[in-house]
């Protein structure tokens, strides 16, 4: 096969054209790879700087304990420094209203709870403009689950719920209807 390389004509066998062929084959290959390689390191310094959990909350607290004992894993794994940062106040939404408008770089994680997501609605509700939406934010994992209980004293009458409320129920009603309405005038 009659081929030019460089204005030189050359003759050349099939084998000659594959091993040429091969051979550029590689070469491109290679500046690829290199190319790719370079990318990649470029953007896999993440993180190349301390990360901040922002609690939103006193520490002490169930969120706070948590934040705590997630910081020293993850940043080994991360390579980085892990730092609980309380923001407190509002009932939570101070700190996590930080986390919803910081930059989206992964920097400022909040660790929230139930409380900071129904946070929005509630202020709807209270015909309030609300200080992030839940849609600036992206849960990354249920790192607990946290039950609430109704707890008495073990020396109580009260063994269950239904013991507490039974000859109750009808001031029960009317106290968690007027519980829930000062709740809802407070916010």
């Amino acid at each position: 096969m009659l081929v030019i390389i460089n204005g030189i004509e050359m003759q050349l066998t099939g084998i000659q054209i594959m091993k040429k062929l091969k051979g550029l084959f590689f070469h491109i290959v290679t500046v690829h790879l290199l190319l790719l390689a370079c990318f990649t390191q470029a953007q896999n310094r993440f993180p190349d700087k301390p990360i901040n959990i922002i609690v939103p909350f006193a520490p002490g607290g169930g969120n706070d304990l948590v934040a705590r004992l997630v910081t020293e894993p993850l940043g080994e794994i991360l390579k980085q420094p892990v730092i609980v940062v309380n923001k407190t106040g509002a009932g939570g939404s101070i700190g996590t209203s930080y986390v919803a408008k910081a930059a989206p770089d992964g920097y400022n994680l909040v660790m929230a709870n139930n409380s900071n997501v129904t946070y929005p609605d509630i202020e709807k509700l209270a015909a309030r403009k609300p200080s992030y939406e839940m849609n600036q934010l992206e849960p990354l994992a249920m790192l607990s689950n946290d039950p609430i209980y109704l707890v008495v004293r073990s020396d109580s009458p009260f063994k269950t719920a239904a013991e507490l409320v039974k000859p109750r129920k009808q001031s029960l009603t009317r106290l968690i209807i007027h519980h829930l309405v000062i709740w809802a005038q407070s916010m």
